[in-house]
């Protein structure tokens, strides 16, 4: 767990004593775990440098399964780790040390599945370009200000429909509450969905890569829970989200109102977003239905 995320180098490796301590653990167990997952990143990086310019003969799960003998169990976690620890990305900043080994393994891989590549440790380059356009189109005040208004009234709907929000004509703090939470929401909605287009666009940039849990946090789960949003709500808004593009204004200013182009992408960052969500904000605030 505690290496996960740090660069392997000799630096990280004179830690180990220390880790070993912090951890209760014998020092060969930890310099072991260092040893394997640099082994496993240096064979990983051989693979990516032998697959520039051509076209992968196998996934990185298959390359660590067949050249390591391992379970697809246990290298999944190490590809996991690995990625975290390729990227440099931080996991303990901003209330992320709450998270547990098995949950970053599970993160981790729902941003490689839903925003990387299988032959690579790095990110989808055509998915962080049709990202920018998102963002490009949230920056205009008018696309996003329609946007908010499909995405709320789906919103509402949904949580209608769901019997999660209270009837209009109950009385009482369950309403108050409702009403707050619905008038933060609607506060923030904007600078939420921008943020939630910079952390895909930003995946090229090495700082947004190192901040991605930070960011996914500190600009999207912590408004929503400064809105006293449930789990279940938040996931009904990501959703909203995606669905809100085919109606809003986002579309093609054709008859048929196509879908632009960065959609596909668009719908990929939400159900990322909306994953990463399920873990992180039951964790980090405690959050639940």
């Amino acid at each position: 767990r505690d290496l996960r995320g740090k660069p392997l180098n000799k630096a990280t490796g004179r830690d180990i004593q220390d880790q070993a301590e912090m951890i209760g653990t014998k020092v060969n167990s930890v310099r072991r775990q260092f040893d394997n997952l640099k082994r496993v990143l240096s064979r990983i990086e051989q693979e990516m440098m032998s697959n520039k310019g051509t076209q992968p003969l196998r996934t990185l799960l298959a390359v660590l399964t067949q050249d390591f003998m391992l379970s697809v169990e246990l290298a999944s976690q190490y590809q996991h780790v690995a990625f975290l620890c390729y990227n440099k990305i931080e996991t303990s900043k901003s209330r992320l040390n709450v998270i547990d080994f098995t949950e970053w393994s599970s993160m981790a891989g729902v941003v490689m599945a839903m925003w990387g590549m299988e032959e690579s440790l790095d990110l989808d380059l055509h998915f962080t370009d049709m990202m920018r356009l998102a963002k490009d189109a949230l920056m205009d005040r008018e696309q996003a200000h329609d946007f908010r208004k499909h995405v709320m009234a789906l919103f509402k709907m949904s949580l209608h429909d769901s019997d999660v929000a209270p009837s209009m004509a109950t009385l009482g703090k369950e309403h108050l509450f409702y009403r707050h939470m619905l008038g933060a929401l609607e506060r923030n909605f904007v600078n939420i969905a921008r943020a939630i287009a910079q952390i895909g666009c930003g995946l090229q940039e090495w700082r947004e890569i190192r901040d991605l849990f930070v960011d996914v946090n500190e600009k999207v789960l912590a408004p929503l829970n400064a809105a006293d949003m449930t789990l279940e709500q938040v996931v009904t808004l990501l959703a909203a989200m995606d669905k809100a593009l085919a109606t809003s204004g986002m579309t093609t200013k054709s008859k048929a109102k196509t879908p632009p182009q960065w959609a596909v992408s668009w719908r990929k960052c939400v159900e990322g977003i909306k994953m990463l969500t399920v873990t992180m904000y039951p964790k980090i605030y405690g959050r639940h239905a």
